[in-house]
Formats: C-alpha cells, structure tokens, sequence
C-alpha cells in the first residue's frame, strides 16, 4: 500500500509540475545562462544521487548491478525535478530574476 503512495505522490508531483511548466514555460535563466542551468541540472541530479546511493549500497549490501540502476533511477528523477521546477517559475519566484 505504501509503494502506491509513494508512487503516486512521485506522479502527480511531476504531473503537477509538467502543468504548470507548460503553462508557465520560464525559459528565462535556461536561455541567458546555458551553461549555469547545465551546471545546477548536473549538480542538483550527481550530488544526491552519489551520496545516497553510496550510502544505500552499504547498508543494504546491494550488487553492483542494483547500485547502478538506483544511481542512474535517483540521478534522472532530481534532474528532471530541477528542470520542472525551473520551467514552472518556481526559482524565479523564489530566487528572483537575477
């Protein structure tokens, strides 16, 4: 029961997100700042998943098969989390145009 919780939290979130970055389309830092935006997506989706991947693989004792598919399965799910979230205008509302 949890999983379809979780997972259907997972789905509207990137649902709701994907609405609203279509409606929105705030490809103002993206277009001015390509290779910054490149740089956050990169960092925003490595970082995380490296730490807790390493940290999973340990505990959880897992193969090096399973670290790999969580690696690459937590690295595409904050990239693409960071580029909805750029695309609705959540960081130009919180961050400003800068």
């Amino acid at each position: 029961m949890l999983d379809y919780v979780l997972y259907g939290g997972l789905f509207l979130t990137i649902l709701v997100l994907g609405m609203f970055s279509f409606y929105v389309q705030d490809y103002d830092f993206i277009v001015q700042h390509p290779g910054a935006f490149f740089g956050e997506l990169i960092a925003v989706g490595l970082l995380p998943a490296l730490l807790m991947v390493f940290v999973f693989s340990i505990t959880r004792k897992l193969s090096p098969n399973e670290t790999v598919v969580w690696f690459f399965t937590v690295f595409l799910k904050l990239m693409i989390l960071h580029l909805l979230l750029q695309l609705s205008g959540c960081y130009s509302y919180m961050f400003g145009n800068r």
